[in-house]
């Protein structure tokens, strides 16, 4: 897959991940369980973003490669989301999930890592 996303560009990407993580469910009618979950896991990303070393973060602590290396503890827990009844039990939660790991996959995958995070 093309690398096509910089380290800034999917920084920001993540920024609207968080917040949509965060807005988005409760607006879809996903049930009030899963919403808290979606929470939660906004505010997980809020805080890699928040704290990573690629150009849009507040606190830039974390480098790029260990940023990386959460998003795919991330994407391995959204994939494992999926055996949940609280993300398979009702429709709209379940589409949420599918468009939400899609995006997330998209993200991570198309993200080249190694450039240079000021780009």
């Amino acid at each position: 897959m093309p690398k096509i996303l910089s380290p800034k560009q999917h920084g920001v990407a993540d920024w609207g991940l968080a917040a949509g993580l965060v807005a988005l469910p409760k607006l879809l009618n996903v049930n009030p369980t899963a919403q808290k979950l979606y929470c939660a896991l906004g505010l997980n990303i809020l805080s890699i973003n928040g704290t990573t070393d690629h150009g849009v973060g507040v606190a830039p602590l974390i480098s790029i490669e260990t940023h990386k290396k959460l998003d795919l503890a991330n994407l391995a827990l959204l994939y494992g989301m999926f055996s949940s009844k609280i993300v398979t039990g009702d429709k709209e939660t379940r589409n949420f999930h599918i468009g939400l790991t899609a995006l997330a996959t998209l993200n991570v995958l198309t993200t080249d890592y190694k450039k240079n995070t000021n780009e």
